[in-house]
């Protein structure tokens, strides 16, 4: 099913218009967002301009995270693959370590945990 926009964009459902180029829907999965994550709504309450978070929203973050160190930059921000490489060159960890990032901060779980604690305990790295 095809369909011309008032300003004369084309839209497909099948993912590709007339001419067989993609179209921007494509990028996504059929079916909508609900069917690829798991979302439910959860009854806010609001205190003054702040919305409270329950609590057992807070204990699944803390449990998601309880591995993890969790490392940011003080000054300026640096590319993910550079603080990768940075980080296992630094402390060459026999156990392995996966990084992730939200963009602002970086979440490390380590294999191994003793190598988390001697990382942990031997304080902050500089990377550049």
């Amino acid at each position: 099913m095809d369909t011309t926009l008032g300003n004369g964009v084309e839209t497909s459902i099948n993912g590709a218009n007339e001419n067989g180029s993609k179209t921007w829907n494509s990028l996504f999965p059929s079916g909508g967002v609900e069917n690829t994550w798991n979302l439910k709504w959860v009854e806010s309450e609001v205190e003054g301009d702040a919305t409270v978070v329950p609590r057992t929203i807070i204990d699944k973050g803390v449990d998601l995270r309880k591995d993890h160190l969790v490392g940011y930059f003080i000054d300026k921000k640096m590319p993910f693959y550079l603080v990768k490489r940075a980080v296992e060159r630094e402390w060459k960890l026999k156990g392995g370590l996966q990084i992730t990032s939200d963009g602002k901060v970086y979440y490390l779980k380590f294999v191994d945990l003793d190598e988390r604690k001697k990382i942990l305990e031997g304080g902050p790295i500089f990377v550049a």
